[in-house]
Order: structure tokens, then sequence, then C-alpha cells
């Protein structure tokens, strides 16, 4: 469902309008207009869809707010290939603590089962094992019976966890250090699965 963004001389944006436009030549003041949109629209869905909760508690600041993300960047990535691929019990069951189903159950969110292992403790009990520091965001359409790969992580990011926004729209938080500074950034990437439209926040705590 898209979202609706009132605008002066009621005009309404809505997210697949402004993902078509974004990507268009646009002159300096359009520009910074979509940035505005762009803006708008990831605040209604976060934070008036409860979202915030979330990332405050992710994040520990209980006095979170949107001034405390920075749009730093936004971009309409080409599809993944996709595979067919069908979700097994087993599979649900070994992976249940890093899956995350959207509201209507049509996708599932994988945060890491590319770099995890189930392993047995010496009572028999299983849990995820990391085995590698790199790590794949993967995407499960379960009606379509395919996934894809939605994001990956290299030795100089690292992703914390997921969260559906709603059931389009999905919220990541991690780090990254891609100019090797030794500082990373504490990052919020929000993305569109159905358009393939990702937003890049940079995280403050003011």
């Amino acid at each position: 469902m898209a979202c609706n963004n009132k605008k002066p001389g009621n005009k309404i944006v809505t997210r697949d309008s402004l993902v078509a436009k974004a990507f268009k030549p646009l002159s300096g003041a359009e520009s910074l207009q979509v940035v505005h949109d762009i803006d708008s629209i990831d605040y209604d869905y976060l934070f008036k869809r409860k979202t915030n909760i979330w990332l405050s508690k992710l994040l520990n600041n209980s006095g979170l707010t949107w001034t405390n993300f920075r749009l730093t960047d936004f971009e309409k990535r080409n599809s993944e290939v996709e595979r067919d691929d069908t979700l097994s019990k087993k599979f649900l069951d070994d992976y249940a603590g890093i899956l995350e189903w959207s509201p209507d159950s049509s996708y599932l969110l994988d945060l890491g089962s590319y770099n995890r292992e189930v392993k047995k403790d010496k009572a028999g009990k299983t849990h995820l094992e990391v085995i590698d520091f790199e790590n794949e965001i993967r995407l499960y359409d379960v009606i379509a019976k395919k996934s894809k790969r939605l994001f990956f992580n290299g030795t100089a990011s690292s992703t914390w966890d997921g969260h559906w926004a709603d059931s389009s729209q999905v919220a990541l938080v991690g780090v990254s250090d891609t100019s090797n500074s030794h500082h990373p950034d504490t990052l919020l990437w929000l993305i569109d699965v159905k358009n393939n439209f990702f937003r890049t926040y940079k995280y403050s705590k003011r």
C-alpha cells in the first residue's frame, strides 16, 4: 500500500510516484523537493507506525526523534537474481530467531542464516553459531516461492537487526566504515522491497 503525503496545493505525493520521479532529470529545486518528500514519507512510516519504538530500544535512545537521522543517499537498485526457494519447516525452526515475517506474511526477511550454522551443545540443545564475518540479508517471497539477496555485509559493515515498517518496507540498522577510518557510522537503511528503492540515513545521538 502506498503512503500518501499531503503537500501544498492539495497535491498528494505517493511512494510509488516518488520512486518514479526521483530518477528522472530534475532541476536543483526539484531535487531538493524529492529529498524533502522522501524524508517526510519515511518519517510517517517510522514514527507514525511505531517502528520508532523498535529503533529506540535498538539504539538505546529513549529520547529518539527523527532529527537524529539524516538522509545521505537514495537509489533504485537493479533487481538481484532470484532463485526458486521453498521454505522448509526445518529451516524455519532452526533459524527462527533471525527470521522476520512481514505483517501480511507474504515476505520473510532472513537476517543471517548465510553466516550461521546450527550447533548442538552437550545437553543436545541447538543454537546458532556465527562462522563468517560476511553476511547476507535475504528476502523470501513466500507466495512466488522465490528468494533474492536484499543486502550484503562485508568486513566494513554489519547489520544489527531488521524490522518491517509495513508489508513492503524493511528497516535495517547497522554500521558501515567504507572509508576504513575505524570510526564506523551507525546507519538506518530503509528498503521498499517491491520497488527496490533503498534509502540510507546516518544516525547521530544528539
